[in-house]
């Protein structure tokens, strides 16, 4: 199946037994390829994935053009997948889609055989859970394109990943991608997460992740337990946190190794006690940060401005910052 044009406006699927998905097209063999199109406020039910697309099994999905706009579903606005399924986008525009659980423009299973993303904007997104612009609990590779100005009251307004129990997933961050003015309550560019751990490895090499904001922490990244986060290269600069992260927050049993790359310019503004620090990296009891490489430099907070770190709690042990460059 091509589409090089055309408007698909306002369908809808609606059974009601199993939560139907997608409002225009289920994928679940072959290849589809989109260059082009409209595809706009279509839906699907209350409990269903994918407003414009369902994808999986055997299927592929390339888009390298089109417009996505105001679709709506449970999880996925415009693609959701299950059971399989590849995904390829290297172009396009995915705006203002809207879901009431997780991926305001994609959600992404565990099973999904593959996602690459080279190019294209993906904007001004809302997702009710999580994953403002993108959820994933799958292995993925982004490299170009835009991810700006998604939202969500949950963790990461950029994009939101989650390895699953007896999973190990993979997400490289890379390129010319470009994260940045997301907002989350926390992760406010990305937030990852995983079940097992070291489930889930997450590299930055090349990425600019610029402008995000929290209401709480990890205004650029959260790395949350049992979660690995490699900065290898690339720009973690000019983020907010309201409590503390401005840069990156990292929790406990989370890690981060930094032989590269930058966190500069982010900012925490709280100044309630017990409450502000942090500016570049906040560590929270049992976190642990290696760095040797890399630059943490004109970050701010009440205290801490470049890095703070906790003590032992509860049965968490004390937080460690090893620097070795």
């Amino acid at each position: 199946l091509t589409i090089k044009g055309g408007t698909f406006d306002s369908n809808t699927c609606t059974n009601p037994l199993a939560g139907c998905s997608g409002g225009v097209l289920v994928a679940y063999a072959g290849q589809t390829t989109i260059t082009g199109g409209t595809f706009s406020k279509n839906a699907t039910n209350a409990s269903g994935g994918g407003g414009v697309i369902r994808l999986g099994e055997t299927a592929t999905v390339t888009i390298t053009g089109g417009t996505f706009s105001g679709n709506t579903a449970a999880n996925g606005g415009v693609i959701n997948t299950s059971r399989g399924g590849t995904l390829n986008v290297g172009g396009g525009t995915f705006e203002g889609n809207t879901v009431t659980r997780y991926g305001g423009a994609l959600a992404l299973v565990s099973s999904t055989k593959g996602f690459t993303m080279t190019g294209g904007t993906i904007r001004g997104n809302s997702a009710g859970l999580g994953g403002g612009g993108i959820n994933s609990d799958a292995t993925m590779s982004l490299t170009g394109g835009v991810i700006e100005d998604n939202t969500t009251p949950g963790s990461g307004g950029g994009l939101a990943t989650y390895a699953q129990p007896g999973t190990k997933t993979t997400v490289t961050l890379g390129g010319t991608l470009i994260i940045r003015n997301n907002r989350a309550n926390h992760g406010g560019g990305v937030s990852i997460s995983s079940a097992d751990q070291d489930g889930g490895t997450h590299t930055i090499q090349g990425a600019t992740i610029q402008g995000n904001t929290v209401q709480t922490a990890g205004g650029g990244v959260a790395v949350w337990s049992r979660s690995v986060l490699k900065l290898v290269s690339g720009t973690v600069t000019g983020n907010t946190g309201l409590t503390t992260g401005g840069g990156i927050v990292v929790a406990d049993k989370g890690r981060v190794e930094m032989t590269g790359g930058s966190i500069t310019g982010n900012t925490v503004t709280s100044r309630t006690e017990g409450q502000g620090g942090g500016g570049g990296i906040r560590l929270y009891a049992g976190a642990s940060v290696t760095a040797s490489g890399g630059t943490i430099s004109n970050n701010t907070a009440w205290f801490g401005g470049g890095v703070e770190t906790n003590g032992a709690f509860q049965n968490s042990p004390t937080s460690t910052f090893v620097l070795s460059g």
